[in-house]
């Protein structure tokens, strides 16, 4: 599969049932100024020579020691953006982990980094395994998806300039079964800094298995091994056990990738982005949702930030859509913005019109203004 079909809206399978979780109480309420729309970086405009170098992945930032920021929304050639502040962001065209790094025919996304100095860095990738490049492995066809992910660690040593790949975080097998649907751990939320450790939300599926989302704590960002999920009581999942990983209790209310989460500092709650299209008078919503939670274990239903195309088929397909959603706080007192401490940030988002109704083409970074109260 090509990274685009990340974006997709992934459409509900059958999952072994869980207990219902009470929803907790609301107290966030967030607004986007829609009308004023400001483009990070633009494809047209900004481009790099290698054309794969896009926007294809959720944004992540990081303050380097040097005090620089960082911000990383790469395609699987995984490329950067650095400058003293969002408002003067430069591209670098230097890709920090190649498709070389990945494996031998796979590609690997960055989905999350953190950095306790600024100087060395741990990320957690996005990896497709190319399935179908090992003989006799998968047939691709129209029913017959050769989707099969996992989430790998990577490190940096030199202020995320370059990364190393790392060991696996989680999987559920490198092997399919030949059931057409995809099947592993596919994407990530950011890392941020919460009680007891640091956390991260991956997205697990595979049919009459697992389906949603995973709560993963470690108390080392920078040590692959050290990662655990969530089991329903306690983290005792080593995630890169398939078995181990199929056992996650998946949370509640949150039925598809989540994006991006954040501590609002002032509201003492979580807010989590992610795309969704929910029924609301009579009708489909699709676009940018967000979920709030006093303590990353039980989620509120998303609430509908933004209208917008989602998906990669359908009536949608040659409307303008909005992929990869997150809230952030670009003055952040945290350096890796997964605190919100002012009532106003940032909704960044790739906006991506493709090409006659296909191709990964004019894919630019946008930002929205939100208010949080």
């Amino acid at each position: 599969m090509i990274a685009i079909f990340l974006n997709m809206l992934l459409p509900m399978a059958a999952t072994p049932a869980r207990p219902a979780t009470p929803a907790p109480r609301l107290s966030l309420n967030v607004t986007a100024d829609l009308d004023n729309q400001r483009t990070l970086f633009s494809w047209p405009g900004q481009r790099c020579a290698d054309r794969r170098m896009q926007p294809d992945a959720p944004v992540r930032a990081f303050r380097r020691a040097d005090g620089q920021i960082t911000l990383i929304s790469g395609s699987y050639v995984n490329w950067t953006m650095t400058g003293p502040s969002f408002d003067s962001l430069k591209v670098n065209c230097d890709s920090v982990f190649s498709p070389e790094g990945a494996g031998a025919g796979d590609q690997a996304w960055i989905e999350a980094t953190y950095t306790p100095d600024g100087r060395t860095v741990g990320a957690l990738l996005s990896r497709e395994i190319a399935d179908d490049k090992r003989p006799g492995a998968c047939v691709p066809g129209p029913d017959n998806s050769c989707w099969l992910g996992d989430i790998i660690a990577a490190r940096s040593t030199d202020m995320g300039q370059n990364y190393s790949k790392g060991s696996v975080v989680a999987t559920l097998g490198d092997k399919r079964p030949a059931n057409g649907r995809r099947y592993g751990a596919f994407t990530t939320s950011n890392i941020a800094k919460g009680p007891n450790g640091f956390y991260t939300i991956a997205f697990l599926e595979a049919k009459d298995m697992i389906r949603g989302n995973c709560l993963l704590r470690s108390d080392d960002p920078l040590d692959p091994a050290r990662w655990r999920g969530w089991d329903g009581k306690g983290f005792t999942l080593n995630m890169n056990d398939p078995a181990s990983a199929q056992r996650c209790a998946t949370l509640a209310n949150l039925n598809q990738p989540v994006r991006s989460i954040a501590w609002v500092s002032a509201k003492k709650r979580w807010i989590a982005v992610l795309s969704d299209n929910k029924a609301s008078g009579g009708r489909q919503r699709p676009g940018v949702y967000f979920a709030d939670s006093p303590n990353l274990f039980r989620w509120n239903t998303p609430r509908l930030l933004a209208d917008s195309a989602i998906s990669l088929v359908g009536p949608e397909v040659q409307q303008r859509r909005w992929f990869y959603p997150v809230i952030l706080d670009p003055n952040s007192k945290s350096r890796n913005f997964d605190t919100i401490d002012h009532p106003d940030a940032l909704l960044i988002f790739v906006a991506h019109r493709p090409g006659k109704g296909k191709g990964p083409i004019n894919k630019n970074l946008v930002t929205v203004n939100v208010h949080i109260e």
